[in-house]
């Protein structure tokens, strides 16, 4: 059984239950790894916190939920709060959190009966719940037709809202379908607040041209808003795949950070594959014994393309921690201080794409060199 080495929780002295056999009642919080699903007739006795691939809770959770995951469905009565780190949410009809919810992911549904706030931060965005406090939402593209206690907070690219708001509704977006006769009280769009705005004295008019304050601030919200959503999936992500394979994610970062020379040779081997792997793959789908190759070596790069960087963040994480002559050195800790560090890097315009290419091209060298390795043990 692969050992795990806590970051979220390193305070505590973590109790791991694999789940093989779920008890219908506990006394302890539950850690679930192997399994991902709670049946219908379990009651979990304090806080749940799951990383698995694919998710499906249902039952009653008389505590905390925290999720790292890549698809989800939750069905299940919460009597704390909720925090779900996943790509694919879905939150269905018969969901009740007594407590907040606290969602991060790229497509999400909400419905279900929300106690206290919620907050998301999406790609796409449906929401259909009851939230019987206040509204928080960070998206690309938001639909919400569920009911609000309080205030409606909506920064969006593009927003549809029908939804019974009984207090305020804030909303900053590109383009909005607002229906204003369900909300309690006022109605503050983007126009608005220029207007309150200006009879303060402060223009903030220009943002068409992109020269104003606001259209300034609206710019570089986006893009703040854009690093955040890929850094809290990028670390759900890592978390699993380091939990999955911890030698493997340990002899990559080898071929990253080992030496000057490892560096450079998984940079120089991971730029040739991009720039010219593509070639010899094609070549492969000529014929079909060929085929079934080249669909391995596509899906190889395309995951590479994808999930390389969390290898990267590992290693940089490694290295802060071990120039801070840090005794703590949980990958999961790296994991998180190298994502930062990357978070960083990415809100910067030029360097952003230099940096996203060299990690690329160095996380493809590096997975390669390392599979590589293993071939010639083996």
């Amino acid at each position: 059984m692969k050992k795990f080495l806590t970051i979220l929780l390193s305070p505590i002295l973590v109790l791991l239950t694999l789940g093989i056999v779920l008890p219908k009642e506990t006394q302890a919080a539950q850690f679930m790894f192997e399994k991902g699903s709670v049946q219908d007739d379990a009651i979990i006795d304090d806080d749940l916190y799951i990383f698995n691939s694919n998710v499906n809770i249902k039952g009653i959770i008389r505590g905390d939920l925290v999720i790292f995951s890549n698809d989800i469905v939750v069905s299940a009565s919460i009597t704390g709060n909720t925090y779900i780190f996943g790509n694919s949410v879905e939150i269905e009809d018969k969901t009740r959190i007594d407590g907040n919810l606290v969602l991060f992911g790229n497509h999400t549904s909400i419905k279900g009966i929300i106690g206290g706030n919620t907050t998301v931060f999406a790609n796409t965005n449906k929401n259909r719940s009851s939230t019987a406090k206040d509204l928080l939402i960070f998206a690309s593209s938001n639909t919400l037709t569920g009911n609000v206690g309080d205030d409606a907070r909506i920064f969006a690219a593009t927003s549809s809202i029908d939804s019974n708001i009984n207090g305020d509704l804030i909303i900053f977006a590109e383009k909005s379908e607002i229906n204003e006769t369900k909300v309690g009280k006022k109605v503050y769009t983007s126009e608005t607040i220029k207007s309150i705005a200006k009879d303060q004295g402060v223009i903030l008019d220009q943002q068409s041209k992109g020269t104003g304050k606001f259209g300034k601030l609206g710019g570089l919200w986006t893009r703040f808003s854009g690093v955040l959503i890929s850094f809290v999936g990028m670390f759900a992500a890592g978390a699993l795949l380091i939990f999955m394979g911890p030698v493997k994610s340990l002899d990559i970062t080898k071929k990253i950070t080992g030496s000057l020379r490892e560096f450079l040779t998984s940079l120089g081997v991971g730029t040739a594959i991009l720039l010219f792997g593509w070639l010899p793959i094609l070549f492969l789908f000529i014929s079909v014994a060929g085929a079934l190759l080249g669909i391995l070596l596509t899906g190889f790069l395309l995951f590479a393309i994808i999930f390389g960087i969390v290898w990267i963040n590992l290693a940089i994480g490694r290295e802060i921690l071990k120039i801070a002559k840090s005794k703590e050195r949980s990958p999961y800790l790296a994991l998180l201080i190298g994502g930062a560090v990357s978070a960083l890097i990415g809100m910067i315009p030029v360097l952003s794409g230099l940096y996203s290419f060299i990690a690329i091209c160095t996380a493809i060298g590096a997975m390669t060199r390392m599979k590589w390795d293993k071939f010639k043990t083996k």
